[in-house]
């Protein structure tokens, strides 16, 4: 069975509700859903992610391929893995200068 989405409970979405004298009783998901959100692919790039997270302020996105739902990636996902990169790549020049310094120099 394919998940479609169809929309999403955010947190803006349940305040409206409690906002409410009173909540109906009769009261569903779709009436108080975001229909259509903005979602990503697993193909995006994490600095485009980034990009929609800084200029919209979410918290997180639905990830979807062809409007199926696959999951949920947040903030701190591309974070953390945009760090762990950063992180790697120092390393690596770490490394690399290191071995440099260690280098004898061509005798003539």
């Amino acid at each position: 069975m394919e998940k479609k989405l169809v929309g999403v409970i955010t947190q803006t979405d349940i305040g409206h509700v409690l906002q409410l004298n009173e909540i109906p009783e009769d009261m569903t998901v779709a009436s108080v859903m975001t229909g259509y959100p903005v979602s990503v692919s697993p193909l995006d790039s994490l600095e485009d992610i980034l990009y929609l997270f800084t200029r919209d302020k979410y918290a997180w996105l639905p990830v979807c391929d062809r409007d199926i739902f696959l999951g949920i990636i947040h903030q701190s996902d591309v974070v953390e893995s945009l760090f762990s990169e950063i992180s790697s790549e120092k390393k690596d020049l770490e490394i690399s200068l290191k071995e440099e310094q260690h280098v004898e120099p061509e005798k003539s």
